[in-house]
């Protein structure tokens, strides 16, 4: 083995478990550091939460192309220079290359993926309405899966939000929230109720205070941290069947490939590159 990327892998693993402790521990629990420095704390996180979720779907919110086109931001003449935008389906094709290539040599009969029993639980359980299940609505099939378009639907939007999506609003958070004017987590004293012109003292005395700042700037640091390997090289391989073993490297091709592209650009967006989007979310 390499010594260098066993050293990675195993600073990787050690972060990821500090993260998760974090999360645990400090992050959302009572009096822990969304309570401490958001001006919702964490009430008003799982409010929010709460509220969205029942309008979310797989088919749109979670299907890349028609979330773009749901928010009104896909034509490229309209708006463009939208990075993630253009970085992101680089990567959505990608991916959905790679799933449609695994699941069409896995299933080559609709007897197959009717009788597959964890590929089904698994689709009742994501559809069934919470407190039993997640409750996601917009799934292919409603969850009964019958055809392999069905399953790389799936298998994409899940692949794409756990990976990419994630990178995209994750891996810069130290980049928007560590400077407090640009992006303040939470303000002082009482809500603003007009948009009159506010002097320089005014606007540094509802700016947070020295310590939730070092607070702030210290946490989204570590939640800004790359926790796992890039995408495409898989901590775990599960892939030995031949096939399995091509599409990954196929996978890999594509990936080098945007990456060149991205270079390319002389746009400091890069947190979508995919040597810089990690293969899963960390927490």
């Amino acid at each position: 083995m390499d010594m260098g990327l066993g050293k990675s892998n195993e600073i990787r693993t050690r972060i990821k478990a500090a993260l998760i402790l974090l999360a645990l521990t400090q992050l959302v629990s009572e009096g822990g550091w969304v309570d401490q420095v958001t001006q919702m704390g964490r009430i008003g996180m799982f409010e929010i939460i709460r509220r969205m979720w029942p309008e979310w779907r797989m088919d749109v919110q979670g299907t890349l192309p028609n979330d773009l086109k749901d928010r009104g931001v896909g034509d490229v003449k309209a708006l463009p220079h939208y990075h993630y935008r253009d970085d992101a389906l680089l990567l959505y094709d990608a991916i959905k290359k790679y799933v449609t290539a695994v699941v069409n040599a896995r299933y080559v009969s609709p007897t197959q993926i009717k009788d597959e029993h964890e590929l089904q639980s698994w689709g009742k359980e994501i559809t069934t309405p919470v407190p039993t299940g997640f409750g996601v609505q917009g799934v292919p099939g409603d969850g009964n899966f019958t055809t392999t378009a069905q399953i790389i639907e799936a298998g994409t939007s899940i692949i794409y939000i756990s990976s990419v999506g994630h990178a995209a609003v994750n891996c810069g958070q130290y980049d928007k929230y560590a400077l407090p004017p640009n992006y303040p987590f939470r303000l002082r004293g009482n809500i603003l109720t007009s948009k009159d012109a506010l002097s320089e003292d005014a606007i540094l005395d509802h700016l947070p205070d020295k310590k939730i700042t070092l607070d702030i700037m210290v946490m989204t640091s570590l939640l800004s941290t790359r926790a796992t390997n890039p995408l495409g090289n898989f901590e775990i391989n599960y892939q030995y069947d031949p096939v399995g073993k091509k599409v990954v490297e196929e996978l890999k091709l594509s990936l080098k490939k945007i990456e060149a592209i991205i270079n390319k650009r002389t746009s400091p967006y890069q947190y979508l590159n995919p040597n810089a989007v990690p293969n899963a979310i960390s927490i």
